[in-house]
């Protein structure tokens, strides 16, 4: 049973400076979902079996507001790390191992955004099990956590020690913590670049602020995307912006219970996503468009932005002037006029906005 104290540290960090490198090993952080005020749990796993090593010491990240919980101990009478479970009358430990087993001591301290994992023999005794849990953790959430998708991972000092004089230091593949029922209020601030286009995708509800204009993608068509023009901003709902350079603020409670949405071809992601196929919007040589992904050149897509998945176009690029609604004129001729609700007019004459030949007249 691990016990909230901090251990010899210095014993495994100056091991770490005097060792042989040794093979690499991954250590990946599970996938999770969890609800305020609610549990869940989470492995940290290895992609090899790590039976030839004795000792390791990392730091586990965590989301603000997700701890392990920590409580009295009715068999021991002391705190420790885990819970009672009241409907099976059984203490419930918060961290186990796989590959530690009883004949390593297994420790962890509360640190600055996490904790810190030490686990080691003093006879160099290496893990029998050759299991690749690491750890297993028991998480909960406090009752006013903010919503949300988070990356938790391993830091901080990731060292593995196979004997006094080897080592690796394993490499890290974050997990995906989607957090909800919370009641906070977030605030995301978008940027529209000088480009005049971008892609947005909000947690809640909102409306368009002024000096922007937002559609969804209906289709993709002979190389060009359909647009839409959606007078607000629906919860994870993938949209194309069009506007004036600048910042703009949102807020609202977030309602996410998956990292990623899509509406038919156009995908909006919460958090950073590495893509090898589909199209980012870019501008390139001047031409802003959607311009397909290279597989051996991946390209991230931000948090709160979107991707373009139409796999059926096989062209370098997709263009934005495939337009329904305000812009709908690819088939008219370039002087038809049109107001913003996509109404066509013999000639402008109230103030306002208005479409012509895909193009915004503004009358003062």
């Amino acid at each position: 049973m691990m016990k909230k104290r901090t251990l010899l540290m210095c014993f495994v960090s100056a091991l770490a400076f005097v060792a042989k490198a040794q093979t690499e090993a991954t250590l990946t952080v599970s996938d999770f979902t969890i609800a305020a005020g609610g549990r869940a749990t989470v492995t940290i796993d290895s992609d090899v079996a790590l039976s030839e090593y004795c000792s390791f010491q990392f730091d586990v990240l965590l989301p603000e507001g997700i701890t392990m919980p920590y409580n009295m101990n009715p068999d021991e009478e002391e705190e420790q790390y885990g819970y009672y479970d009241e409907d099976n009358e059984e203490w419930v430990p918060a961290v186990t191992s796989g590959i530690c087993k009883s004949s390593h001591v297994l420790t962890c301290s509360a640190i600055k955004g996490g904790y810190r994992f030490v686990c080691y023999h003093s006879k160099f005794t290496v893990f029998k099990s050759g299991s690749k849990n690491v750890l297993t953790l028991v998480l909960e959430a406090s009752d006013d956590v903010a919503n949300g998708v988070y990356s938790p991972t391993v830091g901080g000092t990731d060292v593995f020690i196979a004997n006094e004089t080897s080592h690796i230091v394993p490499s890290a593949v974050a997990g995906t913590a989607i957090v909800t029922g919370g009641s906070q209020e977030s605030a995301y601030r978008f940027t529209m670049s000088t480009a005049g286009w971008g892609t947005l995708m909000l947690p809640f509800d909102a409306d368009v602020p002024a000096g922007l204009v937002a559609y969804g993608c209906a289709a993709v068509s002979e190389g060009a995307v359909v647009l839409a023009q959606s007078a607000k901003l629906l919860a994870n709902t993938p949209y194309i912006m069009e506007g004036e350079a600048g910042e703009y603020d949102f807020r609202g409670v977030p309602t996410m219970t998956q990292a990623s949405y899509d509406s038919g071809v156009l995908t909006g992601v919460y958090a950073d996503t590495e893509i090898t196929e589909g199209y980012v919007l870019q501008r390139l040589n001047g031409e802003v468009a959607f311009y397909r992904v290279d597989a051996s050149d991946p390209i991230t897509v931000p948090a709160y932005h979107c991707y373009l998945s139409a796999s059926t176009e096989s062209a370098a690029m997709v263009r934005l002037r495939g337009t329904t609604g305000i812009d709908g004129m690819e088939s008219e001729e370039h002087g038809s006029v049109y107001d913003m609700s996509g109404k066509k007019v013999d000639q402008p004459v109230e103030k306002g906005v208005y479409i012509r030949g895909n193009k915004k007249v503004i009358i003062k």
